[in-house]
């Protein structure tokens, strides 16, 4: 079975939320960003 990488976030519509998921992807702690913490987003 052959693999495939994503490389574009596009569930995502909100690019502050955006941003966020692609640190994540990346390997960056979400909880250090202010917009997301443990819980998920804050509104």
């Amino acid at each position: 079975m052959k693999a495939v990488k994503l490389e574009e976030v596009v569930r995502q519509k909100s690019p502050e939320l955006k941003q966020v998921v692609e640190q994540i992807a990346r390997g960056r702690d979400a909880r250090s960003h202010p917009g997301f913490g443990a819980a998920g987003p804050r509104p």
